[in-house]
């Protein structure tokens, strides 16, 4: 099994690294996967910017119907790589926790 850096972006802007193992990517379910990182049961995962490298950003996919707060350091990621891939979206927000994956996984 594969493991990932993750690092868990809370609504507060507190930055949680952890490692989550999977096959092509972090495991979803269990005790240590990104549904409970997210504290959700659907996740969309797209693209973030940070410190001038590409990640996968998992967030919940239906955090926009609820009433979680906007998540500004994630919104800011995303922004960053929608600039750098020369895109643009109509809603750019990004609500509730949301995770920053390195794509390629680690070796201990």
């Amino acid at each position: 099994m594969n493991k990932f850096k993750v690092k868990v972006i809370k609504t507060d802007g507190e930055v949680i690294d952890t490692v989550v193992e999977g096959t092509d990517g972090p495991e979803f379910n269990g005790d240590n996967g990104m549904y409970k990182h997210l504290d959700c049961s659907t996740i969309e995962i797209t693209g973030a910017r940070y410190e001038d490298k590409n990640y996968d950003l998992y967030i919940d996919e239906e955090g926009r119907l609820t009433d979680q707060p906007l998540n500004q350091t994630a919104t800011e990621y995303f922004c960053d790589w929608l600039d750098n891939e020369g895109r643009t979206t109509y809603i750019s927000n990004i609500v509730g926790t949301a995770a920053l994956v390195e794509r390629d996984p680690i070796s201990e």
